[in-house]
């Protein structure tokens, strides 16, 4: 676990079929798993903590070996 920009995070839950789906300092990532939708809430400002990083992580129901797999 380490901490992350937020815009780096963005970038690695896009690439997994996350998209952005409205707001302005916490922006709103939803993908659709086997006809459930997944939300996941980002705040788009300063450094986020690794706690919350990982408490992303969980949210969005990724590994930690492909989440963890991007560059932060």
């Amino acid at each position: 676990m380490r901490d992350a920009k937020p815009k780096l995070i963005v970038r690695a839950l896009e690439s997994e079929g996350f998209v952005q789906n409205g707001g302005t300092k916490h922006l709103k990532m939803v993908k659709s798993v086997d006809g459930k939708t997944v939300t996941v809430h980002v705040q788009n400002h300063g450094v986020i903590k690794r706690n919350t990083v990982e408490a992303i992580r969980k949210n969005a129901g990724l590994s930690k070996e492909v989440f963890y797999g991007y560059k932060f």
